[in-house]
């Protein structure tokens, strides 16, 4: 069965419910002369501009304030409870006194002085005793100041930080004989040489052909030796050291 084309004959106009008259009659039919303007709101309206707002301008915003917030109370520094803690205390009982007019001036006392059991004598017969060698048993024994530990604390003490600096160990007469042992000892050190250099090459070498060779050697190619700029460098230095000192102890 075939449609109609025209939808107009199967839904007539007159068929169709008329709303607009049953919510918006005729102005006669309500008693006006003459026709009424349609209502604001079905007139057509161009819509407004967009414009750019911030979040804190929106309109809920500005219609419901927010509420007053309650005044914190002050807090309290140091400062305040100082100042009301010093209006509560009483007066100190000097605060009117006289100021004195000698400063304040902290005097720490001096420590007493102990006053040493070993006499002067028997310090100087223990600093002889011990430059000829003698045990501490024996050194106790002559100089009477009891165990042999207290005659080794008593050095020490002489010699050390807390004894007297100008007493020394070292006199004239074992400054020369260390100067005659260093001798001795430098013949004995050739002396040595030579055995050993005849022995391991069988042939026979004196001590005066071995310093003989090796002062040519230093004189001739010193670096052969181990003789740079720097070791002469060094021993100028101590040199100059050892004359300084000497020159200090002559003072």
């Amino acid at each position: 069965m075939s449609q109609p084309s025209n939808p107009q004959h199967v839904f007539p106009e007159e068929w169709l419910p008329d709303t607009r008259r049953q919510y918006f009659p005729e102005p006669r039919q309500l008693g006006y002369p003459h026709p009424q303007p349609s209502p604001s709101f079905l007139q057509y309206q161009p819509p407004l501009p967009l414009q750019p707002y911030a979040y804190e301008e929106t309109l809920w915003k500005h219609e419901y304030e927010e509420p007053v917030k309650a005044r914190e109370p002050r807090k309290e520094t140091d400062s305040t409870v100082i100042e009301r803690i010093q209006l509560l205390l009483p007066a100190p009982p000097l605060a009117k006194a006289p100021l004195r007019p000698e400063p304040l001036t902290s005097q720490s006392p001096r420590r007493a002085k102990r006053k040493s059991k070993f006499t002067r004598e028997q310090d100087q017969l223990i600093l002889s005793l011990k430059r000829q060698g003698r045990s501490w048993v024996e050194i106790a024994n002559i100089t009477n100041v009891g165990s042999y530990l207290a005659a080794r604390n008593r050095y020490q003490v002489i010699v050390g930080q807390q004894g007297s600096n100008h007493l020394s160990s070292w006199t004239p007469e074992s400054k020369q004989y260390l100067q005659r042992l260093l001798d001795a000892g430098e013949l004995c050190k050739w002396d040595y040489i030579a055995q050993r250099l005849s022995r391991s090459t069988g042939k026979h070498f004196t001590s005066k052909m071995c310093r003989d060779f090796a002062r040519f050697l230093l004189f001739s190619d010193p670096e052969s030796l181990g003789v740079t700029q720097k070791t002469v460098q060094e021993l100028e230095k101590e040199h100059e050291l050892t004359n300084k000192l000497l020159r200090q102890a002559v003072l």
